[in-house]
């Protein structure tokens, strides 16, 4: 998977930075609910499962997806709210942090991902499979809008 391209808006007070989705993006086409069910009722509906598969690419074909971002981090002057599209399957998670309570946020050091740490709510990573060079880079630009500039002045 190449370098993905960050893109940065500003809008007012709200700041949104958009990680696209890496392509190509397929979601998988049977439904997430066969997974769980017993194998002998996935086999039984085989027939169906094809059938499903079939036409979910018939109308891909016709009506190509567009892909969601793979993260969309926005920030106004009080939140940051971080949206996550699955790759996988295109489903959302969403967690939202007061502004304040973020202290950090970088490449992971003993993993990949982003490590991001909310004082007294939250640490953890986040788009283990995103390359290190766009997490460095992200991580960049969200801790130039984040966290403030260390004092260097000293007189």
């Amino acid at each position: 998977m190449s370098s993905q391209l960050v893109t940065l808006e500003r809008k007012d007070d709200l700041v949104r930075v958009t990680l696209p989705m890496p392509l190509p993006y397929s979601p998988d086409p049977i439904p997430i609910w066969v997974y769980g069910q017993d194998p002998c009722a996935v086999l039984l509906f085989s027939p169906l499962l094809a059938i499903w598969q079939l036409a979910v690419a018939i109308h891909r074909y016709r009506n190509p997806l567009v892909p969601p971002p793979r993260a969309l981090f926005e920030i106004d002057s009080n939140t940051l709210r971080i949206s996550f599209w699955s790759p996988r399957d295109g489903e959302r998670t969403s967690v939202q942090y007061p502004r304040s309570s973020i202290v950090e946020v970088r490449k992971h050091r003993y993993g990949k991902g982003l490590w991001m740490r909310a004082q007294g709510i939250r640490q953890g990573t986040y788009l283990e499979d995103t390359p290190d060079e766009t997490i460095e880079e992200l991580s960049e630009i969200l801790r130039s809008i984040l966290l403030p500039a260390p004092c260097t002045d000293l007189t």
